[in-house]
């Protein structure tokens, strides 16, 4: 079911930050901030009307898939999903709810904006 799904390109991490994102996962994980954030997110969204704008692009994905007809035969599921899956992610409010909850689990693993640009000012000088 896999065949000619595209495998998504995502950030290339070093070592150490790779390091660093799993040590913040679980410590998410141990005080429980990580279903927090997951439900505070999804509640988030849905104030937005994110869901039915990806139930309304869906409709039209299968509208565009079988030329107006009953039928969603013409469709295989992998593209659908691949439709939905680019909409969705891509139509999340990017500065109000990305910017929001990035500082949100910051917050949760016990960082600050002073941690942050200390640590951005040592990378800096390594280089």
């Amino acid at each position: 079911m896999t065949e000619g799904k595209k495998q998504k390109k995502g950030v290339q991490l070093t070592h150490s930050e790779t390091k660093e994102r799993n040590l913040l996962l679980k410590k998410l994980e141990k005080n429980g901030g990580f279903d927090r954030l997951k439900k505070s997110a999804y509640a988030r969204l849905m104030l937005n009307g994110w869901r039915d704008e990806i139930k309304q692009h869906t409709r039209e994905a299968l509208n565009r898939s079988n030329g107006g007809t009953d039928s969603i035969d013409e469709i295989t599921l992998d593209k659908l999903s691949a439709t939905i899956v680019d909409n969705s992610v891509g139509s999340v409010p990017v500065l109000s709810i990305k910017d929001e909850f990035s500082f949100k689990i910051r917050q949760s693993c016990g960082y600050n904006d002073t941690d942050q640009q200390r640590q951005q000012q040592q990378q800096q000088q390594q280089r």
